[in-house]
Order: C-alpha cells, then sequence, then structure tokens
C-alpha cells in the first residue's frame, strides 16, 4: 500500500500546488501538533527528575506523575507547544517564500549571465 504524506494529500484533494502557502501552514501545524504531542511525556518526566528530590529514577517519576495526576499530568505545558505552532507555521511559510525568491533570481542571474556570453 502506498503511503502518501499529507502535502501529497492536500495537493491531489485541491487545485493547491506543492509551494503553496496553505501547503506550507498546513505541514508546519501538523509537525507542530505531532512532534509536541509525543515528545511532552518524555520532557516533563526528564525535566522532573532533575529538579524533584523526591524522584531517585526515571521509573519512580513516572509512577509518581501517573499516581497524583494522571494521564493527563504526562501533557503539562503542551498547550503552550501546541500556541507555538502560529509561530513555526508563519516561519515555515516565510522560509519557503524567501528560499523560491532565491531561486528565482539566482536562474534570473545564471540566465541573464549566460546569454550575455553568447552575444
Amino acid at each position: 500500500m502506498n503511503e502518501l504524506t499529507m502535502v501529497e494529500l492536500l495537493v491531489q484533494n485541491s487545485n493547491l500546488s506543492q509551494n503553496s502557502a496553505l501547503v506550507h501552514i498546513a505541514s508546519a501545524a501538523a509537525a507542530g501538533v505531532v512532534v509536541p504531542t509525543v515528545m511532552n511525556p518524555i520532557f516533563l518526566v526528564k525535566t522532573r527528575v532533575q529538579l524533584e528530590t523526591q524522584s531517585t529514577n526515571y521509573l519512580d517519576c513516572i509512577k509518581q506523575i501517573y499516581a497524583r495526576e494522571g494521564v493527563r499530568g504526562f501533557y503539562k505545558g503542551l498547550t503552550a507547544s501546541f500556541l507555538g505552532i502560529i509561530e513555526s507555521a508563519t516561519y515555515f511559510v516565510l522560509y519557503e517564500k524567501a528560499k523560491k525568491l532565491a531561486e528565482d533570481r539566482n536562474l534570473r542571474n545564471s540566465k541573464i549571465f549566460h546569454s550575455s556570453a553568447y552575444h
């Protein structure tokens, strides 16, 4: 079975190009949701082990968080990460636009250089 990336799905199911701002925003937003959701519990446990004297190791820390706060305890601070998606998506779009402008300028300059050399 052929798996499609989010960009390919967006492009196939709409009239968007792969370099459209909407495709870049959607890609950045998807990454901005998946990565913090997966990594937050790991970062939270690591930080608590480093800062709290009660936890002697990672397993003890995980048990304490679960006993005191439940599963939701592993996702404290996740809201702030999700708010950062807006910033990341903006950077992603600006980067892609700047890259496209640089590529266009380099292409235009190389055509000017090569065409003037032959005349």
